[in-house]
């Protein structure tokens, strides 16, 4: 076929679509963008106007959009080159790609759909579909010269005002024939969100949010649709991704999905070996873009498998992975890993013991060993059902930990910002022997609550530490051997429980009194000129003691000496505090009298002077901001000398429901992710992949 008949058969088509159009153009006029508008369809918010309904006509050269200008002869929109055109859904490009922009009017969250195929049939190698958010590539196709089919667009993202998506035609190595149906409809839509790997399975990248990649090292690949066979390959003959299952070579094999909007999600489905005849198994991995949250081996003949479970959250275009890796070779590494992502998930209650598992970050839950800073994975014992560490001992259990020389941590991820509560049972499991172990909790690298356990105790304690943790923070409940390891089976069996943020909360020094650091977010310690020391809780006196033998805290009582008795509060979350309370000297026969203070950081709140025989004391009542972390200090000093000085206090804090005061927590990027109003309403702040602000919604 001529070039002359190619482009005769094009001017053809291409008239016959403009006549199609030529009465809707005519009646397009030209009005201001409405923001209560919700849909906008290509060929229905077609028009001669650039901007109008919030599309735009241009060509792309590969580094710069130009604006086409209307044809009114034509009724269409013309590029510098001849076959350059946009009539009201058709493209065609010409050395240059021709693109059709549109420009979000609001944020919110947009789904992206409508058909693409071939108008003219007849000639040519096909086109290139693509869209484009901003400068990124989202969506992506291959249209046959001859697919008057076509495919269906689908993709979800969550858009800032003033975004652009992009919808380019490309003319691959020649524009012959190269006209093209497109018709893309923009929807802003608030359902809640679901995506099925299987269900969203697709010949497009892109399509439903789903992507097909290998991996080799730290660099992704796409791989490439084979229609005979309805999957996608990679480089190799076997790096393969089927409708609900992978196949890995010497690369990964990557199933990707790109997050639509910022939320918290529920990671469920199965994963098992679809080939079971031969091999030695694989080894399956999420990651949330570069970090692995969740991993596990596969043995070459597990059938049944796992279900997924899991707890993250998420950013606008965050990555989920689904990795299946070879486990040295490759033979027979077919496996069913369908996973499914839901928002709107509400996770409320983590116990240890129920979330319990083989897996690496099922229900939040990690396995590790410590070694000084550095944290160890450890490896899961099927003929056990435990986890084991380096040496014999290193071991994890159902609701139990027992230390090696390294120390036993069971780490629980974060999947959102909030305030919780750590409850449980921590008590010695083996108490014939040994000399105990003393029991951590951690955020992060920060500990929040700490206790020795004897050897011997079979009563043990009951948690309870409340505070505020942000989406990724890690809390680590770490037991540690106390000078050796000899029957140190320990239950530690947490569990953390979202509370809800119009709950009131209260604390009083002695209903809360505890005998570990950080009980009920109590600590107990003695001021030695600028510093706070902790002091150490005596099990058969029931008392915390200072360095010296008069420096004590009881549940009601504070003893200076000479050093001053503190006992510290740490807010668990940000708002206003009212604090309550009459210290009174208890001791009345001698001495000369105590000073009592509260100090919030080095701010000094409030104190008095209870003189040697002051059985009434001085009552308070008031009120005081707090941030998340910060100490309120209760102290009694002693005055010229500590004769009598006993003092009891009961200091009472609650959080006040009227507080006009906001509630403000951040991801791990420490951006602001939330903030809590007085009223209880929460505003979330949502951010795109580079940490910009794009969206801020009341939930």
């Amino acid at each position: 076929m001529t070039k002359q008949v190619k482009k005769y058969l094009f001017a053809v088509v291409l008239f016959i679509a403009v006549i199609s159009v030529t009465t809707l153009t005519y009646r397009v006029t030209w009005s201001a963008a409405s923001t209560e508008k919700n849909v906008y369809r290509a060929s229905t918010d077609y028009s001669t106007i650039q901007g109008d309904n919030n599309w735009y006509y241009q060509e792309w050269d590969g580094s710069t959009y130009t604006n086409l200008a209307w044809d009114n002869s034509k009724k269409l929109w013309q590029g510098k080159n001849k076959h350059a055109t946009i009539a009201a859904n058709i493209h065609h490009p010409d050395h240059v790609d021709i693109v059709r922009k549109w420009v979000a009017p609001k944020s919110g969250i947009v789904h992206i759909s409508g058909q693409v195929a071939k108008s003219n049939p007849t000639c040519g190698d096909g086109v290139k579909a693509i869209i484009r958010k901003n400068n990124k590539l989202i969506w992506s196709t291959a249209i046959g010269y001859d697919d008057k089919v076509g495919v269906s667009a689908s993709y979800t993202t969550n858009v800032a005002t003033g975004d652009a998506l992009y919808f380019i035609v490309n003319q691959q190595q020649e524009n012959s024939c190269d006209g093209t149906f497109w018709d893309p409809t923009i929807t802003y839509d608030e359902k809640p969100l679901k995506y099925t790997a299987s269900e969203g399975y697709s010949s497009i990248q892109g399509q439903n949010n789903w992507y097909y990649e290998e991996q080799d090292k730290d660099k992704f690949y796409p791989m490439t649709w084979i229609k005979k066979e309805n999957l996608w390959r990679g480089s190799t003959e076997f790096s393969m991704i089927g409708h609900h299952w992978q196949h890995p070579e010497a690369r990964d094999s990557v199933r990707t999905w790109a997050a639509p909007t910022s939320g918290v999600v529920q990671i469920t489905g199965k994963l098992a070996k679809e080939n079971i005849s031969c091999g030695n198994g694989v080894i399956a991995t999420i990651y949330k873009n570069d970090n692995a949250i969740w991993s596990t081996p596969i043995v070459f003949d597990d059938k049944v498998g796992f279900q997924i479970k899991q707890h993250i959250t998420v950013r606008t275009d965050d990555r989920l992975r689904f990795v299946i890796s070879q486990n040295g070779e490759n033979s027979c590494d077919g496996t069913i890993f369908n996973p499914t992502i839901t928002y709107d998930a509400q996770p409320i209650k983590y116990t240890a013991s129920e979330g319990y598992s083989p897996i690496q970050g099922q229900n939040n839950w990690y396995y590790e060993e410590r070694d000084k800073d550095k944290f160890y994975p450890m490896t899961w014992i099927k003929a056990e059902t435990l986890w084991r560490g380096n040496a014999e001992y290193s071991m994890i259990g159902h609701h139990w930990q027992h230390p090696e020389a390294r120390d036993s941590v069971r780490t629980w991820l974060a999947p959102t910002s909030g305030v919780v509560r750590i409850t449980g049972p921590l008590v010695k499991d083996n108490v014939v022997c040994g000399n105990g172990v003393i029991a951590k909790i951690y955020k992060n690298d920060k500990v929040v609550w700490t206790t020795p356990v004897l050897f011997d105790d079979k009563v043990g304690y009951n948690i309870q530490h409340d505070l505020s943790v942000r989406a990724d923070d890690r809390i680590r409940f770490v037991t540690s051997q106390n000078g050796e390891n000899s029957c140190d089976g320990t239950t530690f069996n947490p569990t953390i429980t979202y509370l809800d943020p119009k709950q009131p909360l209260s604390y009083s020094s002695r209903v809360n009194f505890g005998s570990a650091q950080g009980q009920s977010n109590w600590y107990y310690q003695e001021l030695n000129g600028l510093d706070y020391v902790d002091m150490t809780f005596d099990a058969k006196k029931q008392e915390w003691k200072g360095a010296r033998e008069f420096s004590t805290l009881t549940f009601n009582m504070y003893h200076p000496d000479p050093s001053a008795a503190v006992r510290k509060w740490v807010a668990p979350k940000s708002g206003t505090v009212r604090l309550t309370g009459n210290p009174v000297k208890g001791h009345i026969s001698c001495g000369n009298g105590v000073e009592t203070m509260i100090y919030k950081g080095k701010t000094k709140l409030w104190g008095t002077k209870l003189a040697a025989n002051d059985d009434k004391g001085t009552a308070y009542n008031m009120t005081t901001p707090v941030s998340q972390g910060q100490a309120l200090y209760f102290v009694v000093n002693a005055g010229e000398n500590i004769d009598c000085d006993s003092t009891f206090w009961d200091a009472q804090i609650e959080y006040t429901t009227t507080s006009n005061m906001s509630d403000y927590a951040y991801d791990g990027a420490n951006r602001l992710e939330t903030i809590t109003l007085p009223s209880g309403q929460v505003v979330h702040y949502y951010y795109d992949a580079n940490g910009n602000l794009i969206q801020r919604r009341k939930g």
